[in-house]
């Protein structure tokens, strides 16, 4: 079994200055959207980019964040 978290669907056009598309945490009931599904569901993954803004904070690591 695998958890996936939601997100919401890709816009028409992606964001202008990067060209990426940009999408959001899928809510419900003001809680995380996420279903629980066999593995052999999955198709394709998908690799997420955050927007950090101008600085990113020094102290982040892949131990200390999680998201």
């Amino acid at each position: 079994l695998a958890y996936i978290e939601l997100y919401t669907p890709f816009k028409d056009q992606p964001e202008p200055y990067s060209r990426l598309y940009k999408i959001m945490r899928s809510y419900r009931d003001m809680k995380r959207h996420a279903i629980v599904l066999p593995v052999q569901r999955i198709f394709r993954s998908c690799h997420l980019l955050p927007v950090c803004g101008p600085r990113i904070n020094r102290a982040w690591t892949s131990d200390t964040i999680l998201e």
